[in-house]
């Protein structure tokens, strides 16, 4: 299997990137910042009305209506309102849930979507409503309200909408602790429900840059905005934690915030241990309006379960200090969302606190990497799309996806010395984990190489090395007919190649069906197991590890490469979905973190299998 050697190092480069657990930001490239803010926002309205004899169509139809005209009187010429009564992701929330919402990685689009469930139960309407944020690919936290009043239904919708609308906007400084952004389309008379005010609080979403499609965003985690004021259109707050959360690179096409919808009640707040998940008793809380340093505060300490309720009630966003021994230490704005109480997850050692943020760093720092992986994929995509047209253009692309790479591998060679000097502070197992991202630094200049390497040899063609390339570029695209296609090609124009002849037969041998079991596990790899996503992801998995184990039994590794590919974008839209979950801190928040870690290291563990047996055809 010598002759397919030239494919490890891709193999090793992607695995790498998947074991990790401002620019232009309109969603249209060719649209203008300027021209985003302008535009007026978009919303569509799902409203999924329960089968029940008091919900009948004339109530349904009357209820659409009205939503949409309340709205549409309060929101004015800055919203275009939609109405609808289905939509696939509705579809998928009354099959699995409203957590599916968590679970998907959401695109950047040009619409706001707002689902809303409506039920009727032991004489209350009952409704629940998220939104999914388009201009941000956030998601809302679930609202759940009720009433008794057939008439106040359509009120009662169209203020659960409008306190979740969240105005968006685009990050343009950020110095220190203070970020400045624009808003969209603002209006001259934004109602008092949607317009940001100081005191507000904001998320904020990175935005990366697209690979060959839509533009995806996710959350920058434990990050919030305090609105302090406004002037001339730009609006000025307060950062929290700290500005490295918001450190810009060549993947990030830059960042964009959007408002929460606070509320005005008391801190109900609940301490654990970040270690062990613990209720903390006895910790000290000082709750302030209006900032850390105010004398305008409150004191309480955790009872047995680690829980306190103020009896005072704040607006928007709590100033909490926490203390473990009369110390007031930890500092955290914490933004009123929901009634629910808010866990934090205090770290009660030194040591857990630097080993909280060397993973938050050293997960941001793994997050560039599978970027720039993955953008040198979609950089092999099109070199292998050009090289079927033109030779020249696509020596190009090499060189110019070779360049890029370089620049990538210096910024995060850079970028990963203060990472090690945190390593350095926790022990052995951190800094076998910056090793390692050494090691995948190695490969993804071995990529570059090889890159290079591509265009030399376009530089003096023949016509049997035009169809070899063309046929390798098929089989790293996985695309097994038209690289046998192609092999058959460059034999018949030049015979004598023993070492393409064994790399040719290698690979046809590879790609012939040994029995309806094969014939079954290739078609669960290629047809079904890319397409699963949530609860079915999870469910399918003993079917993809049968599926290898099958694979592997007949030496298919064309197969198995096309599984460790798709487990790849499994494993990327579960880190999105870790990375872009509520920051809400919630028990069920939590026991939703820990499902999808689960299910990561399960896939992780299966993609090491893969791999291994990928290594072992290469000897």
């Amino acid at each position: 299997m010598a002759g397919f050697h030239w494919r490890v190092a891709r193999w090793f480069l992607v695995f790498a990137f998947g074991f990790g657990v401002g620019g232009r930001c309109p969603a249209q490239e060719n649209q203008s910042i300027d021209d985003w803010l302008k535009s007026p926002y978009q919303l569509t309205l799902v409203i999924s009305v329960d089968r029940h004899p008091l919900l009948t169509p004339i109530f349904v139809s009357n209820l659409q209506a009205e939503v949409r005209d309340m709205l549409q009187r309060d929101l004015g010429t800055m919203c275009h309102i939609q109405v609808a009564d289905n939509d696939p992701l509705m579809v998928e929330v009354l099959t699995k849930g409203w957590a599916e919402l968590d679970r998907r990685q959401h695109l950047i689009t040009d619409r706001k979507l707002h689902l809303l469930r409506i039920s009727y139960d032991s004489g209350q309407y009952v409704i629940e409503a998220r939104q999914v944020c388009g201009y941000t690919a956030l998601v809302s936290p679930l609202r759940r309200l009720q009433t008794p009043d057939r008439v106040w239904v359509p009120r009662l919708v169209a203020l659960t909408v409008a306190r979740d609308f969240g105005m968006v906007g685009v990050v343009t400084k950020v110095v220190r602790q203070t970020v400045t952004f624009r808003l969209r389309n603002p209006g001259a008379t934004a109602p008092e429900s949607i317009r940001v005010d100081p005191g507000e609080v904001l998320a904020v979403s990175r935005i990366l840059k697209p690979r060959g499609g839509q533009q995806r965003g996710i959350r920058v985690r434990d990050t919030l905005l305090v609105v302090a004021n406004e002037r001339d259109g730009e609006y000025r707050a307060a950062l929290f934690p700290s500005a490295d959360r918001l450190r810009s690179d060549r993947f990030t096409a830059g960042f964009r915030v959007i408002k929460l919808g606070t509320q005005v009640g008391p801190l109900e707040l609940k301490v654990v241990d970040a270690a062990t998940g613990d209720p903390i008793p006895g910790v000290g809380v000082r709750a302030s309006i209006g900032g850390f340093d105010t004398p305008r505060f409150v004191e309480m300490t955790t009872n047995a379960d680690g829980r306190v309720r103020s009896r005072e009630t704040f607006q928007h966003v709590v100033y909490v200090q926490l203390s473990l021994a009369g110390r007031f230490g930890v500092r955290v704005p914490i933004p009123l969302v929901d009634d629910k109480p808010v866990e934090f997850r205090l770290a009660g050692t030194e040591e857990v606190a630097r080993l909280e943020e060397f993973d938050y760093q050293f997960r941001h720092w793994r997050r560039r990497l599978r970027e720039a992986s993955l953008m040198l994929a979609d950089g092999w995509r099109q070199i292998d799309e050009l090289a079927a047209k033109d030779e020249k253009a696509s020596a190009r692309k090499a060189a110019q996806v070779a360049a890029d790479l370089r620049q990538d591998i210096a910024e995060l060679r850079k970028s990963l010395e203060p990472v090690k000097k945190l390593a350095q502070d926790i022990g052995p197992a951190a800094l076998a984990g910056t090793r390692a991202g050494e090691e995948d630094l190695a490969v993804l200049e071995s990529r570059a190489t090889k890159l290079e390497q591509y265009v030399q040899d376009i530089e003096n063609p023949t016509p049997e090395r035009v169809k070899l390339r063309q046929a390798r570029l098929a089989a790293e695209a996985v695309e097994p007919e038209k690289a046998i296609a192609l092999y058959e090609e460059s034999l018949k124009i030049k015979p004598d190649q023993p070492d393409v002849r064994s790399e040719y037969e290698a690979y046809k041998k590879a790609w012939e069906i040994k029995g309806d079991r094969h014939r079954d596990a290739r078609a669960f790899i290629f047809q079904q197991w890319g397409t699963l996503e949530g609860d079915a992801l999870e469910s399918a998995l003993p079917d993809a590890e049968k599926a290898f184990r099958v694979v592997r039994g007949v030496g298919d590794f064309i197969s198995a490469r096309k599984l460790f590919l798709v487990n790849l974008e499994h494993l990327q839209r579960l880190t999105a979905q870790l990375e872009g979950i509520s920051a809400d801190s919630s028990e069920d928040a939590q026991e939703q973190i820990d499902a999808i870690k689960k299910l990561f290291a399960s896939i992780q563990q299966l993609n090491r299998d893969v791999l291994r047996f990928l290594t072992e055809q290469e000897e």
